[in-house]
């Protein structure tokens, strides 16, 4: 039997060019991956070879050569949908449920939940690991990321969905990303904070003090990911974009921070601050 994920993203109102969503289809993706796994099924990737075509088709991203490119066999099946999977919590009787339904099954819901396929990390950073071309491209724009005489650190600000008030009206805690600048700052020497936003003209830096540091900002959304990977730390906001940054960050001394009062998809993985 076939298992494939429905990707929310298709129907997004708010699906642009500057915003694929690119974070939640991650989860998407490697959730039902993982339940692949657990259920004994085959996974597919019909909608996300759609939404791979609609990127290109709508606005020149070429998502299905790069980040999706892994994820693009296709099972020419019908598919029943199959909804009431947890978001945020591991459901191990849906889960098992699954074993025993004899469908081809297109999984709705948004599977942020990173026990989904923590267990077979390896994979899933394999899954979405960059393509020659993309890191090639990386090393021409970005050098700063391989240069040995820095520490990077990553820091990233949730941008255009905050600032319209789409998550909240809350503004940015500068207060959280001072704390996290003054703990890499104390604990490591020659730092340098790599800037990451979908707004980032419009943030204040003086939280940053003296600290050197680079904005990066590119018109694929999948490059910044990849950036963010290569930075030796991690300062993520409430996103799903920047925690897969920090969790495809092959670093084994990583530290990743996020703001205590964002407990989200963090606890047990992350460190709060």
């Amino acid at each position: 039997m076939y298992i494939t994920p429905a990707i929310t993203a298709i129907n997004s109102k708010f699906l642009s060019k500057y915003n694929t969503g690119l974070g939640n289809v991650l989860f998407q993706i490697a959730s039902c991956y993982g339940l692949a796994k657990m259920t004994n099924r085959t996974v597919s990737w019909n909608k996300v070879i759609e939404f791979g075509n609609i990127l290109y088709n709508l606005y020149g991203l070429n998502h299905k050569d790069t980040i999706f490119r892994k994820c693009w066999a296709i099972a020419e099946v019908n598919f029943d949908i199959f909804y009431g999977l947890f978001t945020l919590e591991l459901d191990t009787h849906r889960i098992d449920s699954l074993k025993h339904i004899n469908k081809h099954l297109e999984v709705y819901s948004y599977l942020e939940n990173f026990e989904y396929f923590n267990f077979c990390r390896d994979e899933i950073c394999e899954l979405f690991s960059i393509d020659d071309s993309s890191l090639e491209q990386i090393k021409e724009s970005f050098p700063i990321l391989f240069d040995s005489r820095y520490t990077t650190i990553s820091i990233h600000f949730r941008g255009t969905e905050y600032i319209n008030g789409i998550v909240g009206d809350r503004p940015w805690d500068y207060s959280f990303y001072k704390r996290a600048v003054d703990y890499y700052k104390n604990r490591i020497s020659n730092v340098i904070f790599i800037i990451f936003s979908d707004e980032i003209d419009k943030i204040d830096l003086d939280f940053l003090g003296t600290s050197p540091y680079e904005k990066i900002h590119h018109s694929n959304d999948y490059i910044e990911l990849w950036c963010m990977t290569m930075c030796k730390h991690n300062i993520i906001s409430r996103s799903t974009f920047s925690w897969w940054g920090a969790y495809l960050n092959d670093n084994p001394e990583k530290t990743v921070l996020y703001n205590y009062n964002d407990s989200f998809i963090y606890q047990s993985l992350f460190t709060s601050i």
